[in-house]
């Protein structure tokens, strides 16, 4: 997901996040860290708080106590491969493994500007979660510390996945830094948000080999080779910990800063109802996606995918036209209500013959159904809307109502 005036990510890896006061992050740890309760303590526990905690932070057991969810977004990208649940236009958000069964909430993001969630304004950390504050949101993230016994033993040997998964539980990310270029020097990542744990391995790119994971939060480890594992016998995992969830929270916060930066800056449907963008949240300069903003609703997401995406034309209230530049110049529509992303036209602007490029200038909405667009060499081309095909979506934003989904 990528805006098409940044072309690089946005959002600071857990790896190397560096927390410091410095930071629009605040936090208060458990007991396994060094850092002190704030002065000010919120003796009761929000209500939806004490339902996701009584459900022991699954899903399907605290659904009775939640609003009815409106989006889903379950897009997998380099940097992220967990499903997201938002419902009452955002102002809850539950973050949930891919691949824990049941379903387990790791993070819990509320919009305390919402009248039904302002009771999270004042809550602190506890032995059980760790709070962080950024106005307007707060996040929870369940606390579950492994044991000094079990610490000493995943810092003194590499592990495979599989291993992992069964030695921890399931990962709340799995992620991948540098896929983007294809070749050496990429990382996976796994993830433990309760447990405060992150693993890293050297990609095998193809090779056939089983990666070997081994525990990071070492400095300088941010590039490859792996460090030694006798780097990793100073670790404490207090300290660790906390860097950990400081560079999930901090993940977490830009990225709800640039999604509303970008529907900020975004061009509205006639009736102001749509706002249209988009965002890139992995690496990669060709992973872009279309952001839409609707009153009242979470955003959704649908891939665009290639290089640059955009400019915008609202070609009536419910319908954006926009380009993707790639190999070849191409034009799409995305009705803002049911997602369906429509190809337009496909322009080959390459000339072999005279080597320039015969690009799309405008392009724009004739009348009802009617689309136009115009290329360097002047030239204008009408299309009709109602003769084109929907193209599949890789992983869209599942939008839900009231009536769809059950609790």
């Amino acid at each position: 997901m990528k805006s098409s005036t940044i072309t690089s990510i946005i959002i600071t890896t857990i790896l190397t996040a560096s927390v410091s006061c410095s930071l629009p992050v605040s936090a208060q740890d458990g007991p396994a860290t060094t850092s002190k309760p704030a002065a000010i303590a919120n003796t009761e526990e929000p209500a939806v708080l004490k339902k996701i905690i009584a459900s022991h932070w699954h899903l399907e057991n605290a659904r009775p106590a939640l609003p009815p969810v409106q989006v889903i977004h379950e897009e997998r990208v380099f940097t992220q491969d967990w499903i997201e649940y938002a419902f009452e236009g955002g102002a809850l958000r539950l973050f949930l493994s891919r691949e824990s069964k049941p379903a387990e909430i790791f993070a819990v993001l509320v919009d305390i500007h919402h009248a039904k969630y302002s009771d999270f304004t004042t809550l602190i950390s506890t032995d059980r979660y760790a709070v962080y504050h950024h106005d307007p949101y707060v996040l929870v993230l369940p606390v579950r510390p492994i044991s000094p016994t079990q610490f000493n033993r995943l810092k003194g040997r590499r592990w495979t996945e599989k291993e992992l998964r069964k030695e921890i539980g399931p990962a709340s990310n799995d992620s991948c830094e540098g896929c983007f270029n294809g070749g050496p020097g990429r990382y996976l990542h796994l993830l433990f948000v309760p447990q405060g744990l992150s693993f890293e391995s050297e990609d095998t790119n193809g090779s056939g080999s089983v990666a070997e994971y081994q525990l990071e939060g070492t400095e300088g480890d941010d590039g490859p080779p792996l460090p030694p594992l006798t780097a990793l016998s100073t670790l404490e995992y207090g300290q660790l910990q906390r860097k950990i969830r400081d560079g999930f929270a901090k993940m977490l916060f830009d990225e709800r800063e640039y999604v509303e930066s970008t529907l900020a800056k975004g061009m509205r449907s006639p009736d102001g109802r749509f706002v249209v963008g988009d965002v890139d949240f992995s690496e990669a300069y060709n992973d872009a996606d279309v952001v839409i903003g609707e009153r009242n609703m979470p955003e959704r997401y649908y891939r665009a995918a290639y290089f640059a995406v955009g400019p915008y034309r609202w070609l009536d209230g419910e319908t954006v036209a926009f380009e993707v530049c790639g190999a070849t110049e191409q034009l799409y529509t995305l009705d803002a209500v049911t997602g369906d992303m429509n190809l337009v036209a496909d322009i080959d602007g390459w000339d072999p013959h005279t080597m320039t490029a015969n690009s799309v200038v405008d392009f724009g909405a004739s009348g009802p159904h009617t689309f136009w667009y115009k290329t360097e060499d002047g030239q204008k081309h009408e299309v009709n809307l109602l003769h084109r095909r929907s193209r599949p979506r890789e992983k869209p934003s599942k939008p839900k109502s009231a009536a769809t989904e059950s609790n």
